[in-house]
């Protein structure tokens, strides 16, 4: 039973290594968006299932996340080969007849800033002049 396991834990090893692979359960990128300030944010969520100037500079969708009360969080699953450039573009936070709006974050690209298998995370922090975004892949602050 011990050498199935080790050899199991090989196969799985490897296979991680690669970026995308023969497994569903690596075949996706999940995206989690948060908001952790006191008001209302709309994210505004853009991506294309390219990569490069075009993509970066042009993208072709927007993610319906809606506006996110505070606290509050969504997670979207993306298969790898959906998700080529994913970024924030202008978010806005609703402070009573105020909007308040940041610049687009960072474009994130596959196989540059993510992976298969990867975690991106959008994090809508502070309010008024602090609002900002903290973007992560997998934990590690990339913007």
């Amino acid at each position: 039973m011990k050498p199935l396991i080790g050899s199991l834990l090989f196969v799985a090893a490897s296979t991680l290594s690669v970026g995308c692979s023969e497994w569903p359960l690596f075949d996706t990128v999940t995206v989690i968006i948060s908001n952790d300030t006191d008001f209302d944010v709309d994210p505004h969520i853009v991506f294309d299932d390219d990569t490069g100037f075009f993509a970066r500079n042009f993208p072709s969708e927007d993610l319906s996340v809606g506006l996110l009360e505070p606290g509050e969080s969504r997670v979207f699953h993306f298969d790898c080969d959906r998700l080529g450039v994913i970024f924030s573009d202008e978010a806005e936070q609703f402070v009573g007849d105020m909007v308040i709006e940041i610049d687009e974050t960072s474009a994130l690209e596959r196989e540059k800033e993510f992976f298969c298998g990867d975690l991106i995370e959008f994090q809508f922090v502070g309010n008024l002049d602090d609002f900002g975004a903290i973007v992560r892949v997998n934990g590690l602050v990339v913007d």
